[in-house]
């Protein structure tokens, strides 16, 4: 997906796309950002994904089931159990 401006293309569409209205797709991305920041061996990469995701969710969006599995991200990729929205 080529964004004018941009050097280079994206490889998901935006989160401000308007197509994403749903939970359960909020979820899904997230998790495959998190997949494939991981399968790189880019953990810091897919921790500040789940943060920004995060925090978005938590301030835009009455999302508790994205908000739960945020946190539970957190606690895979820092080895810790704590939690930061909810």
């Amino acid at each position: 997906m080529s964004v004018p401006g941009r050097e280079f293309d994206t490889q998901v569409p935006p989160w401000d796309d308007q197509e994403l209205l749903e939970e359960a797709d909020a979820i899904e991305r997230m998790d495959a950002v998190v997949a494939s920041a991981k399968e790189a061996g880019c953990r810091d990469a897919a921790r500040l994904a789940v943060i920004a995701i995060g925090n978005y969710a938590w301030q835009s969006q009455d999302w508790p089931e994205l908000t739960a599995r945020a946190n539970s991200a957190l606690d895979e990729l820092e080895d810790k159990l704590s939690r930061r929205w909810g």
